[in-house]
């Protein structure tokens, strides 16, 4: 099970909020403090949850994909699961993960950037095979989704 904030309070001997404010680099604790609590929370090997983390900051920490082709044909790309991987490589490093949406029947596209952008599931979207006049352009200015 994941180290919690409780967990490492408890082991730093603080409140909640003292490791709270150390782990965000805020003002309220000493600087003997933050550091007591900050090696606490590595050896206990506390990581942050990107769930906390993006309800305190407004943001999702994921970045949407739509592929508007066949799922049978995606695994026989060879192109493709070196794409994702080299994708998936790069929002690691950032905190962020990829909602991938496969969209096959007519309409299916716009459908699944309208529910990506519903309720904030993501920060933005990777778009690709982009076209001439592409109307996902105007899609994605609407839903006010970057690209």
């Amino acid at each position: 099970m994941a180290v919690t904030i409780s967990d490492v309070a408890q082991a730093a001997g603080v409140s909640k909020g003292a490791v709270s404010y150390a782990l965000n680099g805020q003002p309220g604790v000493s600087d003997a403090t933050r550091g007591r609590i900050l090696q606490v929370a590595k050896d206990l090997g506390w990581k942050p949850s990107l769930r906390a983390k993006g309800l305190s900051s407004a943001k999702a920490y994921a970045l949407g994909l739509v592929v508007a082709r066949d799922p049978k044909l995606l695994g026989t790309d060879p192109f493709f699961p070196a794409f994702i991987a080299g994708i998936e490589t790069t929002l690691a490093e950032h905190d962020y993960t990829l909602v991938l949406s496969v969209a096959t029947a007519p309409g299916a596209e716009e459908r699944a950037y309208r529910k990506l952008a519903d309720g904030g599931r993501v920060d933005g979207v990777i778009l690709t095979d982009v076209r001439h006049n592409d109307s996902r352009i105007g899609l994605l200015r609407e839903l006010k989704l970057p690209a």
